[in-house]
C-alpha cells in the first residue's frame, strides 16, 4: 500500500531517534516525474494527513511504497516482494500501464544489494535509463530511478532515503 511522504515522514520528525530504525528499502513516486500522464487530484474528502492511501501522487504530496513482503495469500511468489497493479501484489501501483503482476524485488544475500526483474510485463520495465530484458535480475543502486510502464520510481535505501528526507525538510 502507498503512503503519502507527509504522512510516511511524521514519526522520523517527530523523534529523530526513530531515523536508525529504517531498515528496508522505499520506493518514491513523484509527481513532476510523471509528466507523460494527466495525474488525477485527489477528492477534497481524503485528506492525505489522515494516512489514506492515495492513487496517485500530487505535485506537493509524493507516494512512498515499503519494499516489504506482504502476507499476502494471493501472492504465490515467496522469493521477492512482488510489484503490479493489483492488490495481491506486496507493492501495488494502480496505473494501466503497470501488469497485473510486473516485475520483482529481491536481495542478494551475498552482495546485501537488491535486484529488480522484469517477469515479460507488457509495457516494460526500464531501471537506469535502459529497459531490462525479462527475467533478467537488475542490480540497484541507490537512488536508481526505475519505470514500470510509465511510472517512475525512486529507489532508496535507507541512508539514502534520509538524505532526501533531509533535502526535503532543509534538514
Amino acid at each position: 500500500m502507498s503512503m503519502p511522504l507527509s504522512v510516511y515522514l511524521r514519526p522520523f520528525l517527530s523523534d529523530p531517534s526513530r531515523r536508525g530504525t529504517l531498515s528496508h528499502p522505499l520506493l518514491v513516486w513523484e509527481a513532476s516525474g510523471a509528466a507523460t500522464r494527466p495525474m488525477r487530484a485527489a477528492p477534497a474528502s481524503s485528506p492525505t494527513s489522515a494516512g489514506l492511501a492515495q492513487d496517485r501522487p500530487s505535485p506537493e504530496e509524493p507516494l512512498v511504497f515499503e519494499l516489504v513482503k506482504g502476507q499476502l495469500a494471493g501472492n504465490a511468489l515467496a522469493i521477492g516482494i512482488t510489484v503490479g497493479r493489483t492488490p495481491n501484489n506486496d507493492v501495488c501501483v494502480p496505473d494501466e500501464s503497470v501488469s497485473r503482476f510486473h516485475a520483482f524485488f529481491q536481495k542478494d544475500e551475498k552482495s546485501d544489494l537488491w535486484t529488480v526483474v522484469d517477469v515479460g510485463s507488457k509495457n516494460g520495465t526500464l531501471a537506469g535509463g535502459k529497459k531490462l530484458e525479462p527475467n533478467r535480475p537488475h542490480y540497484l543502486e541507490a537512488r536508481e530511478l526505475i519505470v514500470f510502464g510509465s511510472v517512475p520510481l525512486l529507489f532508496l535505501v535507507p541512508e539514502t532515503f534520509l538524505g532526501y528526507v533531509d533535502a526535503l525538510t532543509g534538514g
